[in-house]
C-alpha cells in the first residue's frame, strides 16, 4: 500500500505548504518531513496549479482575540498547540490548560506555537513564570516551532533567553529525555 498525498493529515499539509512558501528543496521536505519524495513533488505540483490564482492580494480579516487551545497527549510528555493571538485578554484560557497540565504526570510539557499570530508581554511574562514553576518541580517546559510571526516578539520580550526553543518535537524529545539532560536529573 503506498502512502498517497491524500492520506496526509491536515498538520502535515500545514507544514509541507510552509516548507513549500519558504522555497526549501523538495528533497529536504521530504527528508525532514520523513515522506516519500513523490508525495512532496504532487504536493508542490497542487499548490502550483491553484498558486496561479493567488496574483490577487489576500483578503484577510482579523480576529484580534482569536486563541484555540488543542491539548495533545504523548506518550511521554504533554502537547500544548496554540492556534491564534497569545494576548492578555485570552490568558485565562491558557492558564487553565497550563494549570491541568502541571498536575498532569507528564515530565515534559511542549507548548507549540507554529500558527500564533502575536504575543504580548503579559503572555510572556505568564509563561516565563510557567517555566519557573515547571523547573522547580522538576519538570521540563520548552516552546516547539515558533511561527515567523513571533520570533522576533520572544527575543524582545526575553522569552528566547529563558525559555528553550525546539524546531521539532524530536529535538525537543532529546532534550528533554535524554540522559546527558539538564533536566533528567533524578
Amino acid at each position: 500500500m503506498s502512502n498517497k498525498s491524500s492520506d496526509l493529515s491536515i498538520e502535515m499539509y500545514h507544514r509541507l505548504y510552509r516548507l513549500i512558501k519558504r522555497k526549501i528543496d523538495p528533497r529536504s521536505i521530504a527528508a525532514t518531513l520523513n515522506l516519500p519524495l513523490k508525495t512532496v513533488t504532487n504536493v508542490i505540483s497542487r499548490i502550483e496549479q491553484t498558486g496561479n490564482q493567488k496574483d490577487q492580494p489576500e483578503v484577510t480579516v482579523e480576529t484580534p482575540e482569536f486563541l484555540d487551545i488543542y491539548f495533545i497527549p504523548k506518550i511521554r510528555y504533554g502537547l500544548i498547540q496554540l492556534v491564534g493571538n497569545l494576548i492578555a485578554p485570552k490568558l485565562e484560557q491558557v492558564q487553565i490548560e497550563l494549570e491541568k497540565v502541571a498536575n498532569a504526570p507528564w515530565k515534559a510539557v511542549a507548548l507549540q506555537l507554529t500558527d500564533v499570530q502575536s504575543i504580548d508581554s503579559e503572555a510572556s511574562a505568564m509563561l516565563m513564570s510557567f517555566n519557573q514553576r515547571f523547573a522547580k518541580i522538576g519538570r521540563f517546559f520548552a516552546i516547539l516551532d515558533p511561527s515567523p510571526y513571533i520570533e522576533d516578539d520572544l527575543k524582545d520580550l526575553g522569552i528566547d533567553g529563558s525559555i528553550p526553543i525546539f524546531g521539532t518535537e524530536r529535538a525537543f524529545e532529546d532534550a528533554a529525555f535524554s540522559k546527558k539532560s539538564v533536566f533528567n536529573k533524578r
